[in-house]
């Protein structure tokens, strides 16, 4: 037998690799959350170093208080996980409504990626950014819009359209990031 004949296809292996990253990035983000969180399975030093959901969390919180404040529109920050406008209307930032998940899928997809592991940081880092505003500009606009009912098409909540939203956003920035990458991978290896 020929050792050819094992080969395993290269979607498949890139496949494997993005299944690979995204469960120990989302998988490890859950653990640090559950490890985090006073109960059950706490791990002080957990808390203490590691905690980065609730440090995406607060940034989350003070930069939507801050965008609020351009419109002068007064906010206060309650807790560690909410937000509470002038008209009494209060957003709970769970760990569900942080983009965890989708966070997770856009780093997977770059690390299973060709790349240097410099273009792979400052992608992952743009990308997370984006999503990161996208994120503020959804809980500011919930907030501003909280005393001016309207209806959102189909019945749908504002966390189904920013998900949709996002998503799109992520499969734009990966068809520019494949579009770039490919060019280099066939300026690098001579393909014309």
């Amino acid at each position: 037998m020929n050792l050819k004949e094992f080969a395993i296809p290269a979607f498949l292996q890139y496949a494997i690799k993005l299944l690979m990253a995204f469960c120990f990035l989302y998988f490890g983000a859950l653990a640090i959350i559950g490890f985090s969180t006073p109960g059950g399975y706490y791990n002080s030093y957990v808390r203490e170093f590691l905690d980065f959901p609730s440090a995406l969390r607060a940034s989350l919180l003070y930069a939507s208080q801050s965008v609020l404040s351009v419109f002068r529109y007064h906010s206060e920050i309650g807790g560690n996980s909410f937000l509470k406008g002038e008209n009494g209307q209060v957003i709970q930032l769970t760990h569900s409504s942080l983009g965890l998940g989708i966070m997770c899928f856009w780093a997977a997809f770059v690390i299973a990626s060709y790349g240097s592991m410099s273009m792979k940081i400052t992608w992952i880092m743009s990308g997370s950014f984006a999503l990161w505003v996208i994120n503020v500009a959804r809980i500011s606009l919930v907030l501003l819009t909280g005393n001016k009912p309207f209806e959102i098409p189909f019945g749908l909540s504002h966390n189904t359209v920013y998900s949709i939203f996002a998503y799109s956003v992520v499969f734009l920035i990966m068809l520019v990031f494949d579009r770039i990458q490919r060019k280099k991978f066939m300026v690098e290896t001579g393909w014309q």
